[in-house]
């Protein structure tokens, strides 16, 4: 074949792609779904087809999780949130609830100790002060778990780091329209506590392995998030572990990223010590019970009668671009005149009113008004003089006969003149 017919067969060959390519992506312009697009293309190269049961989707990914009861890796590197330099780490983890996280500086030495054992999980970390092991028993994880540093869930960690198959068979499946090789399992689940939480695991059919974990309370707030890449197969085994897990807990702001190295899977010999909490030299240890919860206002001593009742209401002054707070605060006409003493800041004690009226403690059933004052009408009281008295001496005759003191200020001004610590409910002494 002489040189002109095999550059014209080449042409020719290229022309051909590049109008399968074109063809490719104009059906894709048109759907406007490129993904789903190419999906179709290669579809027979997924582990897991796109049309696959519930219980197919489980079983394959299972199979891959069941032959691991432990592993263990040495030389794992962990990059934690605001520290440049990654720090050195041990992790192990054991069925059934087995945990060990050591995180460590060549210069500082330990830095981070997470773990877990049948009967407590303990959390340590270095720039605590004063140095203090948290601990706390199983049976109160959820009922503490406020408190903790880390909302350490054990038994969503066994399913994150492998050793826990899934267990689907309360779990709906959800299908992504926008790529039909994307699905997730959403269960809930309820602990001997009655606690609930929601566990979101999303799988990649493409390649049959899951890609990330998300828990949830029963207020639908994220509280852990975990993402899995890097899956490699262990010989002689269906095993296959992420060696890249990246954990994040919302609400600290805490992100790992554990890089794993040299794991061992299904070691013959995991030391008891491992499954040890640490007793560092000149630490506490502290155990963390519900019978411990510390309330916001566990310090007020208050009668039924003398509760004092805040309502804050906000609405925008369109005229002026201005947030308006209308707050009223209730005082029993019979409770004594007492000092303030402020316990919360009125921008916390609002927040909380917005957000969940009934979780504030000054909060009762009926208190809410049916709406807000209007910020265009006169104000409720134009006479100074019917004014109502200061806070410290609000008394029966200043009150109007519904006993409520409506005050009304901007979101960065005093309340009437007076700063807003003053409007704080009283204290009982």
């Amino acid at each position: 074949m002489s040189r002109s017919a095999r550059r014209a067969r080449t042409l020719a060959g290229w022309l051909l792609v590049g109008m399968t390519i074109t063809t490719l992506l104009g059906c894709a312009t048109n759907s406007r779904n490129y993904r789903q697009t190419f999906s179709t293309m290669f579809h027979r190269s997924a582990k897991i087809p796109a049309d696959a049961s519930k219980e197919h989707i489980i079983n394959y990914v299972n199979q891959h999780t069941e032959p691991i009861h432990a592993w263990r890796s040495t030389k794992a590197t962990v990059n934690v949130t605001g520290v440049v330099i990654p720090l050195q780490a041990m992790l192990a983890v054991e069925q059934p609830n087995h945990f060990r996280l050591t995180v460590s500086s060549g210069l500082t030495g330990n830095e981070l100790d997470l773990g877990s054992n049948p009967d407590h999980v303990w959390f340590w970390v270095q720039r605590m002060d004063p140095q203090t092991v948290m601990t706390c028993r199983h049976e109160e994880i959820e009922a503490v778990q406020d408190q903790l540093q880390v909302p350490f869930q054990p038994d969503w960690l066994m399913e994150v780091l492998c050793v826990k198959p899934i267990d689907g068979s309360e779990a709906e499946l959800i299908r992504d329209p926008q790529d039909p090789y994307e699905v997730k399992l959403v269960s809930h689940h309820t602990n001997e506590s009655g606690f609930v939480t929601r566990r979101i695991v999303t799988i990649d059919l493409r390649r049959g392995v899951i890609v990330s974990h998300q828990l949830y309370d029963a207020h639908h707030r994220l509280i852990a998030k975990a993402d899995l890449s890097d899956y490699r197969d262990f010989p002689h085994t269906n095993a296959r572990l992420p060696h890249d897990i990246q954990l994040c807990w919302v609400e600290q702001d805490l992100k790992l990223r554990i890089s794993l190295n040299g794991v061992e899977v299904n070691p013959p010999h995991l030391s008891a010590e491992i499954w040890t909490a640490p007793n560092p030299k000149d630490c506490r240890v502290v155990e963390l019970k519900r019978d411990q919860l510390v309330h916001p206002a566990a310090g007020l001593v208050r009668s039924e009668q003398e509760k004092p009742k805040a309502i804050t209401h906000y609405e925008l002054d369109a005229p002026s671009g201005v947030w308006l707070q209308d707050q009223k605060i209730r005082i029993p006409k019979d409770a004594p005149a007492t000092p303030v003493e402020p316990h919360a800041s009125s921008t916390k004690l609002a927040n909380a009113e917005l957000s969940t009226p009934a979780g504030n403690p000054y909060y009762q059933p009926g208190d809410l008004p049916g709406s807000p004052h209007n910020p265009l009408e006169p104000p409720p009281f134009p006479d100074q003089s019917a004014r109502p008295g200061h806070a410290r001496v609000q008394t029966a005759s200043n009150l109007p006969a519904d006993g409520f003191a409506p005050p009304r200020k901007s979101r960065e001004t005093l309340i009437d003149g007076i700063p807003a610590s003053e409007f704080e409910p009283p204290v009982r002494r």
